[in-house]
Parts: structure tokens; sequence; C-alpha cells
């Protein structure tokens, strides 16, 4: 039965299985040897590794013992170990525990075998501890040592590499040391008794003088807080310094400087502190407090103040004793203030942290001297006229009565009246500017269309026609400004028709006065208001519309000229609006 199923077809099954099995046989046995030759690698390894670590054991310097915790029991010490406690060999030095190479207690009074357990147990957990510790050879001479405990991997039972370094010599050091800084301590401590008693002899000496000093300081702050000038005291040190640097380089002509260089007087400014100001400063400047303007220099400064500050630089550059100069500056409320700076300047440079700067508002003072100066120059000039136009009328007048005497033309008697009149108009003219010039300079609520009204009855053969309603900020005079522009359209303008338009914008009142006249030519329009500019035949003194625009100007207001279509002039007048 066996021997009929043994047929081709199934030796060939059985060999395809056997071909099946050889393959997975030869697979694991590949796998098998690549386990081994990793396996035979790492132990090549480990035994290479423990061959590093045999020999550091052996030859280190430093006493190196394998210790099993939590006995205390000592496996194994190198050489540097035994010749360090003085065993006879290895044997004797392990048959030791460790507490029984240290003294009974520590330096801090506890007992060994009870710290040296609290050290293991830190070793083990985090792996290695090092610390300072008090160890004894075996013939009992203590020593200090520092030790490290290093955690081992083993198999079998956890294992601490212990290395100890003998530290005898840095702790006599460190004793030395200690009995060196205690001497100087010592020394220093009676040395500086002795500056003590020094310092007590001194500070009696001084104290009376601190007295005195205290009562020149409480003279010296009721001076500054009381006087009658703005007194500040500042900081020059960097701008000297700036100066001085300047002065290094090799300039010699410091004006000279700083005309090439203007841009060095602007950041000089920035270089001064102002350290404090006295109570008349706050009134001058108009400052709530002394915080407010000590931090409000640049804010006085005006473009007017850079030249005596200029001055103020060459002054310091040149190092003279005293500055001196009128300045111009504003108040806080952007007022112009007009002071006297005085200054004195130290000899040394160390003396420039606080410099005394005093000023003396003279703001009324030059306006007065302003105002003399512009009477004095309208005095000369009503004189000038004078002097000329009516001697000019006075020798035609009397050309003209001659004529008349002699050939009895009532023409020259025309013409002499003629010259009277315009003698009379001069002096009407001459009167204006007299009450212009001394007129009080006050403003106050003025009615436009009362006062235009007023001034239009004396000129009936102008029809003035008005438009609008207003009330300005002036005074008195401008009456003749409204008299000297409806005289203007009527004789020079030769207008029949004056058209008045008053108009308010924001807090301005726009009045445009417009005639049908000839107009005025264009090549004479930026002279009309110039002083003393006469045009043509009918031209008197020139003073007419000069008079009015300084006038509107003293209003705070502003005049100009335009032309009115299809003829005619157009005076545009802005005056502050009451609303």
């Amino acid at each position: 039965m066996y021997a009929k199923n043994i047929t081709r077809e199934n030796i060939l099954k059985e060999f395809q299985k056997l071909q099946k099995q050889n393959a997975i046989l030869t697979k694991e046995n590949k796998q098998l040897l690549f386990e081994k030759t990793k396996h035979m690698n790492v132990d090549n390894k480990f035994t290479e590794n423990e061959e590093k670590y045999r020999i550091h054991y052996e030859f280190s310097k430093d006493a190196v013992m394998i210790l099993t915790p939590p006995t205390c029991i000592f496996t194994a010490g190198n050489r540097s170990a035994i010749e360090m406690f003085n065993a006879e060999d290895e044997k004797e030095l392990i048959s030791k525990k460790f507490w029984e190479l240290s003294p009974k207690y520590q330096s801090d009074g506890q007992l060994s075998p009870v710290k040296i357990r609290k050290m293991i147990e830190k070793a083990i957990k985090t792996g290695s501890h090092f610390f300072e510790w008090t160890l004894k050879r075996l013939n009992d001479k203590e020593f200090p040592a520092t030790i490290l405990f290093t955690r081992l991997i083993s198999e079998h039972k956890p294992l601490l590499e212990v290395t100890v370094k003998d530290i005898t010599k840095r702790k006599k050091a460190e004793e030395e040391l200690k009995k060196q800084l205690e001497g100087m301590a010592k020394e220093r401590t009676i040395k500086l008794k002795q500056e003590m008693i020094e310092q007590i002899q001194v500070e009696e000496k001084l104290k009376s003088s601190t007295v005195l000093l205290h009562d020149s300081e409480t003279r010296y702050h009721t001076i500054f807080e009381t006087a009658n000038v703005a007194i500040w005291e500042e900081d020059f040190t960097e701008l000297k310094a700036a100066i001085d640097t300047v002065k290094a380089q090799g300039v010699a002509d410091f004006r000279s400087y700083l005309k090439k260089h203007p841009e060095f007087i602007e950041q000089a400014v920035k270089l001064i502190k102002v350290l404090n100001v006295n109570d008349e400063a706050l009134k001058m400047y108009g400052a709530h407090n002394k915080e407010e303007l000590i931090a409000s220099l640049d804010r006085i400064f005006v473009p007017e103040s850079l030249h005596t500050f200029k001055e103020e630089l060459i002054a310091i550059a040149e190092c003279k004793r005293t500055f001196e100069a009128e300045k111009i500056t504003q108040n806080l409320q952007g007022e112009r203030v007009d002071v006297l700076l005085k200054l004195s300047i130290p000899a040394s440079s160390e003396s420039f942290g606080h410099i005394l700067i005093s000023m003396m508002d003279i703001t009324e003072r030059k306006k007065a001297q302003e105002e003399l100066i512009n009477h004095q120059q309208h005095i000369k000039l009503i004189n000038r006229i004078l002097r000329h136009d009516i001697a000019n009328n006075f020798a035609v007048i009397q050309s003209a009565l001659n004529i008349y005497k002699q050939n009895h033309e009532d023409q020259m008697l025309e013409e002499a009246n003629k010259q009277i009149q315009k003698g009379s108009l001069l002096i009407s003219r001459m009167k204006q500017l007299e009450e212009f010039l001394t007129s009080d300079k006050t403003l106050k609520v003025r009615d436009l269309n009362s006062i235009i009204n007023r001034i239009a009855l004396s000129y009936p053969a102008l029809k003035i026609n008005i438009i609008g309603k207003a009330k300005v900020l002036a005074n008195d005079a401008i009456d003749s400004v409204f008299d000297n522009l409806f005289n203007n359209v009527l004789i020079h303008a030769e207008a029949d028709v004056i058209d008045i338009s008053i108009n308010k914008y924001n807090n301005e009142c726009i009045i445009r006065v417009a005639d049908n006249g000839k107009g005025i030519p264009d090549k004479i329009k930026k002279m009309v208001f110039d002083e003393s500019y006469k045009y043509g035949d009918k031209g008197h003194t020139g003073l007419g519309l000069y008079i009015a625009k300084k006038t509107i100007e003293s209003f705070n207001g502003s005049i100009r000229l335009e032309n009115n279509e299809p003829k005619g002039t157009v005076f545009i007048i802005t005056l502050q609006l009451v609303q």
C-alpha cells in the first residue's frame, strides 16, 4: 500500500516542502549569526571600557574605593587609597567600614555613622554627591578631605565609587589667609578708630563753620527768592565742555566759527540745565510754578534771542569775567519780554555747574524808547512838511498876489485861495497825525455803522451805500481812517459813489470800501501807503493813507488795495470783530 503511494508527484511535493524548511532554517541561522556578532561587539566594547576603568582606577592620583551600601563595607581600594590611609595593603584597607576611617563626630557635631548614611542615600538617589568630610588614617591622624560618591551600575547590587582628595594643604592656606585677613582687619580697625578720632576733631572745628554757612545759605536763599529781579541758577557744565572741545580743535576766533557753524548756537541752548528760579522769574514769564518754568527754557527763546546768546557764548569762549546785554524773550503765553541780562563768568571750569543769571524786565522801557523814537521821527516829518509845503504855498500866494497887483487878474486870486485851502488841508493832516501819535492806544468797542454815517455827513457830494453791521475793537483814531479814505475818493479818484460792505469771518470783521472813480495805476499801488508818497498834481502831503495804515495796524488789523470792476478802487480793511 505504501509502495503504491510513492509516486513522482509525491516525491516532488516532499522535495519542495524540504526546500522551504531549508530556507527558513537558513534565515534563522543568519539572524542567529547577526545576534552573535552583535553580542560579541558589545562584549568587546564592555571589555574595552572595563579596561579603561581599570587603568583609571589603579593609576589615579586620587584615592578611589568601592563601597557597598548600606553596609558601608569597602570591596576594593586603589594604590592611592592604601597610601592615603597608611594601610599595609588593600586587604587591611577594605577590612574597615567607612565610619571606622572617620572620627566619632564631624565638624558640625553629627555622629559620623549617622551622617555618612545620609550622604550615601543622596548619592544613591541622585547618582552622585560631593561634600567635605573629616577622615582619619589608620594611625588615627585626622585630615580634611573632599569626597565624591558616584553610583555604579551593577547587575547584582548597588555600588558606590568613593573618590577622596586630601585638602590639608588647601585648608592650611585658607587658615593662613584667614589669619592675614584678621590681621589686616585688626590694623584697619585701629586705623579707622584713629581716623574717627581725627574726624570728630575736624567735625568739631567745622561745627561752628556749619552754623555760619547755614546762616549764609539762609541769607542767600532769602535774597534769591525776594530779589526784585528774575534770577536763574543754571548748570553750564556741558556747554563749557562743548566750547572747550571746539577750542581744542584749534579754533581761536570763536565769532568766525559761529558764523560758519550757526547750528552750534541752537545745539548749545539744549546743553544748559536750569537748576532753580526765583519768584520774580515766575511772575516775569507767567509760570504757575518753578517746575513749569525750569522745563520751559526753550519756550522763552525766540529767534531774536539767539543773537544775544551768541554773544554770550563768545564771551565764555574768550574767558571774559562778566557779560551784560539786552535780550528779547517771550513769556509762556507767547508775549514779548525784553530783559537786561547779567552774569558773572567763573575763572574755573569746575564752577560752571552753578551760574547765576539776573534778568531785569525792561519791556516797558523799550516800548517807551521805541515810542519816543517814533515821535521824534514824526516830529521831524511834520517839521519837514511844514517847512517845505507851507513855504511853497506862501511863495505861490505871494507870487499870485504880486501878479494880481500888476495885472488885476482874478485867476491869480483863485490861485492864492487854492494855495490857502491846500495849506489849511495840510494843517488838518498835521492835526490828524498829532492825534494819532498822542491818542489813547486803549482799544474799545466801536460801532462801524455809526462812525461811517457820521463821517459821511461831511461829504454830501458822495453817495455812500452801506451793507452789513458790526462792532470792532478800535479807538477814536478810526474816525480819521474813514475821513482819509472818503477824502481820497472824492479828491483823487474823482468818484461820486462809495459802496461799503461789512462782513464777518470767524473773529475778524472785513470792510470793503469800493468807489467808482478812475482807479490807481498798477505801478504805484505798492507805494500809496508809504510815508510822504504823493502822486499827481492833486497830491498834498502824502500822509493821508500812511496815517490810515498805521492807525489800522495799531488796532492789530490790516489794510490793502485792490482793483474795482469795471472801474475804481477797493480798500479792504480787516479789524478785530466784537461778537
